[in-house]
């Protein structure tokens, strides 16, 4: 599950909506020969092409975008960040590493401290998938030294916090993961964050599965009486039941984790995401086998 807090869990309402209002940007930016905002445009339209896991259109405006930037090294920064991540989710580390060092090096230039920390994380997304452990960590720790004592962000407090402690959990280190939760869940609560608290309670569970605690399904659902409070967060409440299928099948309840894999693909469908899509439907071809192997009846779908 995506666990960074510092992008919003969007309806496909949200994202069609965001992507015309980019159009028209870009359109009357052009005809006005905006640049700067031109590339402002283009980087809104690669943003609402990544949410949606459509890495080479994604790449294809940020592209676009530093072609109108030129000398606005902010913005040549963020559409490096950008091309950056995207190039990893392409499976093109060298290319991924290139980007992401440029974009540090205008970030550190620019005293931009919120962007060297973007790039800290997407670059500890990176050495994740080379399984550098070590500098992972190194680089998630580099992040959180980065956060200010006073007056910080604290949705980026909170995602540095929340990937400090899924790594933790990774390593087997759970008192170190739990710490982090805990910090992050008083920020997300001072703050009034309740996407971000969701992702917290979904780490909590997890947190609890590893311990073999069955009482860890209260975080879960707390997480997912979040999604639904307020203006519902369908996309992040698909993710949740993700994790929660993954929770109950470690308990021993693959009928249960069937149920909801089956409601996190429902709520998927309507926002255009093939890769997450994809997850789900492997983790029910999973599921499938070891159901045919216990031949059990199939329990009653989720509310």
């Amino acid at each position: 599950m995506p666990n960074s807090c510092a992008i919003a869990s969007p309806t496909r309402g949200y994202l069609d909506e965001g992507a015309r209002a980019f159009q028209r940007s870009l359109a009357l930016a052009e005809a006005e020969s905006d640049n700067e905002h031109a590339a402002a445009a283009s980087k809104g339209l690669g943003d609402v092409l990544f949410a949606q896991s459509q890495w080479i259109g994604a790449e294809a405006w940020y592209d676009r975008g530093l072609q109108y930037a030129k000398s606005n090294r902010a913005v040549v920064a963020a559409l490096s960040l950008g091309l950056g991540e995207t190039a990893l989710r392409r499976g093109q580390p060298a290319v991924a590493a290139e980007r992401l060092q440029r974009a540090l090096e205008i970030f550190e230039t620019l005293n931009d401290n919120g962007g060297v920390i973007r790039t800290l994380l997407a670059r500890g997304t990176m050495e994740s998938a080379q399984g550098r452990t070590a500098e992972v960590l190194a680089s998630y720790r580099e992040a959180l030294g980065r956060i200010p004592v006073t007056d910080g962000d604290p949705i980026l407090e909170l995602t540095v916090r929340l990937r400090l402690a899924e790594l933790y959990l990774e390593l087997g280190r759970l008192p170190d993961a739990e710490d982090e939760t805990r910090r992050a869940e008083d920020l997300a609560i001072t703050h009034q964050l309740p996407a971000c608290l969701a992702r917290v309670y979904v780490i909590m569970g997890r947190l609890r599965g590893r311990q073999g605690d069955e009482n860890g399904f209260v975080f879960f659902e707390q997480a997912i009486e979040l999604c639904r409070s307020g203006e519902p967060a369908r996309r992040l409440e698909a993710d949740v039941y993700r994790e929660y299928a993954s929770f109950r099948t470690t308990m021993g309840d693959r009928h249960e984790a069937r149920a909801y894999l089956e409601r996190a693909r429902e709520l998927l469908q309507p926002f255009g995401d093939d890769v997450a899509l994809e997850r789900v439907e492997q983790d029910l071809r999973q599921l499938d086998v070891w159901l045919l192997t216990d031949g059990a009846p199939s329990a009653p779908h989720p509310r």
